[in-house]
């Protein structure tokens, strides 16, 4: 290592390169020296021959060590058999050394046929276990080679071989042949060809006579392979004529047959749960069903539903939750499944439906979109027709253990329920449905929890409508500060572009850490699409194509749609602008009336009584007599006792919850009957139900001043009736836009409401 140094490191991830740069710093950060830039290159995901599919370096290289595999287990399978030969006596026979190519079929027919003794039989059945091994034919991977044991019918294919051999040679089989004894029966010359080649497929009428393997021809009248079975049986039939115990066939069906499942190897390396007293379980796959229910459902115990009477925020109810759980975990649309698609599901509309973008399990992300069962996704999108009428009939355990067998991790095994009948069900499909189900892509990796901590989660969300953060303490009595070991720096996550990022970054730190020891900050930089290869960008850029033609479309419907609804509410609104004129006229013309009385009632009363003149002075805060008591310009309070509640002014609506106006003030604290009394003389010019007022009296009390009397009980006085101070012109109650016994007082200037307390 060289010298130790202050510095900090910079990692810019684009889409096609990853960008570094060292920089030396001193005590406070500012930089003195570039250590090292460099740019890293990378294919973004694509094929690098190609530059257009999506097959990665990591995908070819996963494909040629999967090849490289399956080499090296026949190598070790045909050793395995070769050392069993050698322990039963017999030779081990170099085919090379043989007349010609099929002899080894020659010397299978005649063991069919004829008893051997002595050394000729075991050279015999040398020859023949040897050549059947590296000619063994298909089996249903998910059939055990103990169901090898017992006579099986021909299969189709061997079927199909005899029917065009006897088109041939016109030969007809007994239904006993084996397949040495029909491919003697065809009379092959070294030089032509049994088996198609894989580039060409067989055609009808075809002939070997006429087809020599020497030339440019590729077809043959064996298609594709023979089943095991088909071998099997010949092997049962040798061990007869040659007076074999069924005990030692089945041992030799053992050897020949004998296979390795590629898969549980994984599983053996799966970690361990790590929440108290489930140590003993390890992490469950993301395709069991277990965690597509469960990440489901910690989704669906986030949401929430937005209440307009009264407005208010609640939980789904179990029979939404219900409802909701069982759409998205059925859901196998390939449009995808939205958020709206739940509020429609709900009955509800979109904008109702909140908690949408809550973490979801696991710490997984936020997403714009609702979790689905992407196992049920995969499976439905195979377009293998007897699997997907499996499927959607199966039981949950069926469902289960078959999402295990198709695993590349877990192996099923026959504690697992609903094992056999899934095996059963995997060795009825023919060679082809095999062949597609093979392609099938689950969700890869695992989960932070095992199926059992996966599922006692579950039921806690459920049951107690709680979200996953307080179903784990409640469930296993962890603190808030709990959460999983993340997986160590380097372990691949899953994704191609993702890993080869990664392991660009780490060789770099690795490198500069080596050098000049661990930089004291690391800032990095990227866009979410410099994780996601340039396939699956493309694939995001056309869904967001198609997202915004859908949208535009939905807009272009529903401006049709409420075009006219449009239109119908400007012209309401016209006619209710009319309607407001016309009543404001009237307003103002009961007013003007009521004043001209008014001023008529002063004139003719002596001059020693005093007249309601407003004083124009007082403080905005109010004072609150307890009695009804004159100010100092004349104006009496209108309730006894009572406290102002709500004053003039900016407030929240203690009924729609946001920031309005209130033009009056509040005095609460009185039952419902206290009486209300006018402020001073004048003249009702409104008593009757007056909107959000409910029941309302209205004064005219002369100098441009209108009282206002709200949310009364029952009224006093009628429209048009002359009051004087002091007396009782309603009652308090609630009616009108109210949370509780009230009265609202509001002072109303030449069409304008003032603050009520400037004159008392």
């Amino acid at each position: 290592m060289n010298a130790m140094k202050h510095y900090h490191a910079g990692i810019d991830v684009g889409i096609n390169s990853v960008g570094f740069a060292a920089i030396e710093v001193d005590s406070k950060g500012l930089p003195l020296n570039i250590l090292n830039n460099m740019v890293v290159l990378h294919d973004s995901g694509v094929d690098p021959g190609t530059a257009k599919t999506g097959a990665t370096r990591l995908a070819n290289s996963g494909t040629a060590r999967r090849t490289r595999k399956l080499i090296a287990r026949r190598r070790k399978r045909l050793q395995k058999l070769d050392r069993y030969i050698e322990v039963q006596g017999w030779p081990l026979v170099d085919f090379s050394s043989l007349p010609d190519p099929y002899t080894p079929w020659k010397i299978r027919a005649k063991l069919t046929q004829d008893r051997l003794e002595g050394e000729e039989q075991g050279r015999g059945l040398s020859i023949a276990l040897r050549h059947m091994a590296r000619h063994r034919g298909w089996r249903n991977p998910y059939e055990g080679v103990e169901s090898l044991h017992s006579p099986k019918e021909a299969s189709k294919q061997f079927k199909d071989l005899k029917d065009r051999v006897t088109k041939v040679s016109g030969v007809i089989f007994d239904e006993d042949a084996t397949p040495a004894e029909v491919v003697c029966d065809i009379g092959l010359s070294p030089k032509q060809r049994l088996r198609s080649a894989p580039s060409a497929k067989y055609k009808e009428g075809a002939t070997l006579a006429d087809e020599p393997v020497g030339g440019k021809s590729k077809e043959g009248l064996l298609g594709g392979k023979l089943m095991q079975s088909d071998n099997a049986n010949e092997l049962r039939k040798i061990g007869i004529v040659q007076g074999l115990s069924n005990e030692k066939v089945n041992e030799i069906i053992d050897q020949v047959f004998a296979s390795e499942s590629p898969k549980g190897q994984a599983g053996k390396r799966a970690k361990k749960d790590e929440l108290p007293g489930q140590e003993q379980y390890v992490r469950a796959l993301r395709a069991h069903l277990a965690f597509q229910r469960f990440r489901i459902v910690a989704a669906v115990a986030n949401l929430r539903i937005l209440e307009a009477e009264p407005k208010h925020e609640r939980l789904l109810s179990q029979s939404e939750k219900d409802k909701v759980i069982e759409f998205l975990m059925s859901a196998d649309g390939d449009d995808g499944v939205t958020w709206s698609d739940v509020a429609e599901e709900l009955g509800i509309e979109r904008e109702c439906l909140s908690g949408t973008a809550k973490r979801g399990a696991d710490g997984e992300r936020p997403s714009s979109f609702p979790p689905t069962n992407s196992t049920n996704i995969s499976i439905v999108r195979s377009k293998v027709k007897p699997l997907i009428e499996w499927w959607r009939k199966a039981s949950d355990d069926e469902q289960a253990a078959l999402v295990t067998a198709l695993s590349n991790a877990d192996e099923l095994t026959d504690d697992q329920p609903s094992a056999e009948t899934v095996r059963q069900f995997l060795s009825s499909l023919d060679e082809q449905s095999q062949e597609k189900i093979d392609k099938i892509s689950l969700p890869k990796g695992r989960a932070a929890y095992s199926v059992n901590s996966l599922e006692r989660l579950t039921r806690r969300m459920l049951k107690d409508s709680v979200d996953l953060f307080e179903a784990r303490k409640r469930e296993f009595g962890v603190d808030n500060n709990w959460t999983p070991t993340p997986d160590s720096i380097g372990e691949p996550v899953g994704n191609p572009a993702v890993d080869r990022v990664l392991k660009i970054v780490n060789r770099w730190l690795l490198a500069v850490t080596r050098k000049w020891g661990p930089p004291k900050v690391v800032n990095i930089e990227h866009v979410r699409v410099g994780f996601t290869s340039a396939a699956q960008t493309r694939k995001y850029e056309e869904e967001n194509k198609t997202n915004r033609e859908r949208n535009l479309a939905i807009l272009e419907e529903l401006r049709d749609k409420y075009k006219g609804l449009a239109d119908e509410y400007a012209k309401q609104q016209d006619q209710l602008n009319a309607e407001g004129d016309k009543l404001a006229a009237e307003a103002m013309a009961a007013q003007a009336a009521a004043e001209e009385k008014l001023r008529q009632q002063q004139a003719s009363q002596p001059q020693s009584q005093p007249q309601s003149k407003p004083s124009g002075g007082g403080s905005s805060t109010p004072a609150r007599p307890s009695t009804p008591a004159a100010s100092s310009g004349g104006y009496q309070w209108p309730v006894s006792g009572g406290t102002i509640t709500s004053p003039f002014g900016w407030r929240v609506h203690p009924i729609f919850h946001t920031k309005k106006y209130h033009d009056g003030v509040d005095v609460s604290g009185l039952p419902t009957g206290t009486p209300i009394r006018s402020i001073a003389n004048g003249y009702v010019t409104k008593a009757s139900y007056y909107g959000g007022y409910g029941n309302c009296v209205m004064i005219s009390i002369g100098n441009g001043y209108t009282t206002l009397y709200g949310h009364m009980s029952r009224f006093a006085v009628s429209n048009g009736q002359y009051v004087t101070k002091g007396q009782v012109v309603g009652y308090i109650g609630s009616t009108g836009w109210s949370t509780g016994p009230h009265l609202h007082f509001s002072l109303i200037k030449n069409g304008r409401y003032i603050n009520p307390m400037s004159i008392f």
